[in-house]
């Protein structure tokens, strides 16, 4: 018997089909092809069984994680006032303006609904700034962190921070705009990027940046990303450890040991790391303002290309809201 039970708690079967008859030393069999189910209408978590009546302890259990990229990029316009009541007419595009950016997150940002995608020039106005502070030196992606756990040892770091020489930038003129009022989303997710740009908006009082954890050991050991209830996250799962729906890349992982600028605004981390061995917990996803203006710090590694869409549209929506 085929069965799901929905995010609500409802039970749907989904069909019943004979078993087959035994066949001596053949271990799998061919049930049915290209079986679908009805649509999944609601967002969150999925259960899907599969159960045999004479053995119901050998029911197997899948997981499935339903979200959907809402059209966040957009910001109701109004054009008129009818009996009092405020009609809105259509959607201006959210205006993004992008600096040091890879290709492969632009197109990223290109499946979010109403968003107007457009390289940062100083002096542009824009409703929200993403960077990544990379540059034509700086290295987008990092292999490092043990295999087994036994090669690096707590106090003997072999990590790419202390390896790095081209670190990411952001564009001065950047800074500036985020001075005078535009928010920005600053996702650095290497080492390489992230220690320049950290240093840099640090400087700026819009945090005390401290280092980082560094980076990973023997996942089977416990590390990497833990995340809580937030808006940012909103349609992901969260109160939990990042597990598999997420598929976040263990080898780019890396917390940012931050605090409170004396002068600056408070600091609220949403997505926290650690890992083996490391009594150290850093911010992932953290929120702070440089001045009035909102700023989004996120080194967590690309998710699931279907998370990261939402996580994306989740932080435009945010950060311009």
């Amino acid at each position: 018997m085929f069965t799901s039970i929905s995010p609500s708690g409802k039970l749907l079967k989904l069909g019943e089909l004979p078993a087959p008859a035994h066949i001596p030393d053949q271990f799998s069999y061919l049930l049915k092809e290209s079986f679908q189910t009805p649509p999944l209408t609601e967002e969150g978590l999925y259960r899907f069984k599969f159960s045999l009546s004479s053995a119901p302890l050998s029911t197997q259990t899948k997981d499935i994680w339903v979200t959907e990229i809402h059209a966040s990029g957009a910001t109701p316009r109004t054009k008129d006032t009818v009996n009092g009541v405020r009609r809105l007419t259509d959607f201006t595009p959210t205006k993004v303006g992008v600096s040091g950016v890879t290709p492969a997150l632009i197109k990223q940002f290109a499946a979010i609904p109403q968003l107007f995608i457009v390289d940062f020039v100083a002096g542009g106005r824009y409703d929200v700034i993403v960077t990544s502070g990379l540059t034509a030196t700086a290295s987008s992606t990092q292999n490092s962190g043990d295999t087994t756990g036994l090669e690096n040892q707590p106090g003997h770091e072999t990590g790419s921070v202390q390896a790095i020489t081209q670190l990411g930038h952001i564009d001065p003129a950047v800074l500036e705009a985020v001075r005078a009022g535009t928010p920005l989303l600053a996702i650095p997710q290497a080492d390489t990027l992230s220690e320049g740009v950290a240093k840099q908006l640090a400087a700026t009082g819009a945090f005390t940046y401290n280092g980082t954890v560094g980076d990973y050991r023997a996942p089977w050991m416990g590390n990497w990303y833990f995340v809580r209830e937030h808006p940012i996250y909103a349609g992901l799962p969260v109160n939990q450890v990042m597990g598999i729906h997420y598929q976040t890349k263990g080898r780019q992982a890396n917390g940012l040991l931050v605090e409170k600028h004396p002068d600056g605004a408070d600091i609220e981390i949403i997505a926290a790391y650690s890992r083996d061995h490391d009594r150290n917990i850093g911010a992932g996803t953290f929120t702070t303002k440089l001045g009035k203006t909102k700023i989004l710090y996120h080194r967590v590694p690309d998710m699931h290309p279907v998370l990261q869409q939402r996580f994306l549209a989740n932080a435009l929506a945010w950060l311009t809201g």
